[in-house]
């Protein structure tokens, strides 16, 4: 979710609920930069973090899973992103294009 504070009152209520915190270019202001989302997301007991691809890199997926936190990526929608992102760890990555994703893989 977009609604961080939403989260924290999920988490509150139900603490083995898996949750996931969406990350754009407005978190990225916020924050600084990725390594301070994660370790917000961490801080908030998150299991995962969904985050625009233009603002992500290997390092930061790499240090996402190092803290055991799933990583979806929304929207990768060009040959090169596709093709840059399907050999990586994600739990998922969101596409208008899945046959070319498909064809990529």
């Amino acid at each position: 979710s977009f609604y961080w504070k939403e989260l924290e009152f999920f988490r509150e209520r139900d603490p083995a609920l898996l949750l996931g915190a969406n990350v754009d270019q407005d978190m990225v202001k916020k924050f600084g930069n990725i390594e301070a989302i994660l370790d917000a997301i961490c801080e908030m007991g998150l299991h995962e973090i969904n985050v625009d691809h233009r603002i992500f890199h290997e390092a930061g997926l790499k240090s996402a899973t190092a803290r055991g936190l799933s990583t979806t990526l929304w929207t990768v929608n060009s040959d090169a992103d596709l093709a840059r992102w399907i050999q990586q760890p994600l739990r998922s990555m969101a596409t208008d294009y899945p046959d070319r994703a498909l064809a990529l893989r």
